[in-house]
C-alpha cells in the first residue's frame, strides 16, 4: 500500500492505520509493505509487525549506476524479442 502520507486529516490517518492493522493480523502469514513519507508519520504508527526503513537520497554516481542497470533491464522485459546487440546501441 502506497501513499499511507497523502491521508492529510489526523483521524482518517488514524482509521486506515487500525484498519491496516486489523487487516495484516487476519491474514498473518502474508507479508505487506506499506509507504509513507515520514512527514506525519510518527503521530499515527503501525503496530508492531511492521518494521521501519528509511530511503535515503542517493547521488550522482549512485543515480548512474542504478540507470545504467535499470534502463536495459526495463528495455529488455518490454521488448523480449531484440537482440543483445540491438539493447548495446542505445
Amino acid at each position: 500500500m502506497d501513499g499511507l502520507d497523502e491521508v492529510y486529516d489526523q483521524q482518517s490517518r488514524k482509521g486506515i492505520v487500525e484498519r491496516i492493522n486489523q487487516f495484516v493480523e487476519q491474514f498473518p502469514t502474508n507479508k505487506f509493505v506499506i509507504t509513507s513519507r515520514i512527514a506525519g508519520y510518527h503521530e499515527v504508527q503501525l503496530s508492531d509487525r511492521f518494521t521501519e526503513f528509511t530511503i535515503e537520497d542517493m547521488d550522482s554516481e549512485q543515480v548512474e549506476r542504478f540507470l545504467y542497470r535499470w534502463c536495459p533491464t526495463i528495455e529488455k522485459i518490454q521488448q523480449p524479442e531484440a537482440g543483445e546487440e540491438q539493447w548495446q546501441k542505445k
